[in-house]
């Protein structure tokens, strides 16, 4: 395969300037989603949280598998120079109307097919137009990430935050319009993710309808794995909150999903390195060099997990009903029951990255997919008898049975020793410290 060289160039940034840029949206996104939460809790009460997840769940497991895994192949073609920009755009377009309308064929299904068709089908339309909007800004994100483009993957994040917190505020906690409000409010924070994210690949590529069959067929051929591996996580990150439906009540689905939401902003700090990481790894030159720093990061992130998971528990007691009402109360034990598992979950969120730049989703299957299979064999025993506590603790133990599986899963495809990556080193705090005081001369420097 003749490489190019036609690929916009972008200007290397740090590793630790990335995340901190990255860390600083975030931690705007996550002010607005968790007034959002606040608001949802408060004025749909515990019953209208549950339909509302119910809802929202369908298209994103769906959507997951039907995008076909095309952003992170992208992504993985583009760092490799294994093909031209402008023709992995062209061909991004052309799948992306086949992915949609096949997403938004087998949701349709679910729903005529499940209790959900009793509801107003034309709150479940609203939901489905979340799908092609999503679509699109998932392709648009292969493009930045192939790219290293990292400053325009995370401006697509806080606009979509700021306007889903505004029409939250204003139709459900304003005007009061209740699941309606809440679902426009995703809708129109979709279309403005959109609308963003085709502005800014426009800057540097042109997009417009094409399609490459024969690239069509690598993107697609590497993409089907990312898919698997993507869908499997998913819904092994969803699958109890279908399960709630179905073996408890929707009271109970809605004291899981203000627990999980809480819990799962232990999360935060992997979701700021995961886009980075895979698209360094991506572009990695020297593999041996990058896993290593890739264990020190993780070392490290599973300590700060552990503390915040700690605060987390400690505080969740008064916070829960002082701040979403006292009908949440009940989301207090499902945190706490989650939280061991989020912590030990954070090693498979990092070390996935990393293997999924190297073009390897598959190894992530063989750990997901036993894993799926035991929640389900746990949530069917516990959901009957505990409800939402239940659910949370079938994931939880999952969790770190898979976190464990996947150490061993991972050094074996990488011809890494566990002790490189499991044991700690005084050499990982000094490092960290070293980079904090360089991240405070360069900020010094900045302002």
């Amino acid at each position: 395969m003749t490489r190019v060289s036609e690929q916009p160039s972008v200007a290397p940034r740090s590793f630790l300037k990335d995340v901190v840029s990255v860390l600083q949206t975030k931690v705007a996104v996550l002010c607005l989603g968790f007034v959002s939460s606040i608001l949802l809790a408060r004025y749909l009460g515990a019953e209208g949280r549950g339909l509302l997840a119910a809802l929202l769940v369908v298209p994103t497991v769906v959507m997951t598998l039907c995008e076909l895994g095309i952003r992170q192949s992208a992504a993985f073609h583009i760092g490799q120079d294994r093909a031209q920009l402008d023709r992995i755009a062209g061909t991004l377009v052309g799948l992306g109307l086949f992915t949609a309308l096949l997403a938004l064929g087998l949701s349709i299904a679910y729903f005529r097919l499940t209790w959900l068709s009793s509801y107003s089908w034309s709150l479940i339309a609203l939901t489905l137009m979340l799908i092609p909007a999503k679509i699109v800004q998932s392709y648009a994100s292969g493009l930045f990430l192939g790219t290293q483009r990292i400053a325009d993957f995370n401006k697509v994040s806080w606009l979509p935050a700021l306007v889903r917190a505004g029409c939250i505020l204003a139709l459900v906690a304003g005007l009061q319009v209740g699941l309606w409000g809440a679902l426009w409010a995703e809708v129109l924070a979709a279309v403005a993710m959109t609308t963003y994210a085709l502005w800014l690949a426009a800057s540097f590529v042109h997009v417009r309808l094409g399609f490459d069959a024969a690239l069509a067929k690598k993107l697609v051929r590497l993409g089907f794995v990312y898919a698997a591996s993507l869908f499997a996580i998913t819904l092994l990150y969803k699958i109890n909150i279908l399960l709630l439906q179905r073996l408890s009540t929707l009271e109970e689905l809605g004291l899981y999903t203000v627990g999980a939401n809480l819990a799962e902003y232990i999360w935060q700090l992997p979701a700021v390195m995961g886009a980075i990481i895979f698209s360094r790894s991506a572009n990695a030159k020297n593999r041996p060099d990058f896993s290593q720093k890739i264990f020190v990061l993780l070392r490290l992130t599973l300590v700060l997990a552990t503390l915040g998971a700690l605060a987390v528990a400690s505080v969740v007691p008064v916070f829960v009903p002082l701040v979403f009402g006292p009908a949440f109360s009940g989301s207090v034990p499902v945190i706490h029951a989650l939280l061991p598992g989020i912590v030990g979950f954070v090693v498979v969120k990092i070390l996935n990255m990393d293997l999924a730049g190297q073009g390897k989703p598959w190894v992530t299957l063989s750990v997901v997919v036993p894993a799926v299979a035991l929640n389900l064999a746990l949530a069917f025993w516990l959901i009957p008898q505990f409800g939402a506590i239940g659910a949370a603790g079938a994931i939880s133990i999952t969790y770190l049975l898979a976190a464990l599986l996947y150490v061993f899963v991972y050094a074996q495809a990488t011809g890494s020793a566990i002790r490189d990556i499991a044991l700690y080193r005084r050499s990982d705090f000094d490092l960290l410290q070293a980079k904090a005081r360089g991240m405070l001369v360069w900020k010094a420097r900045a302002s």
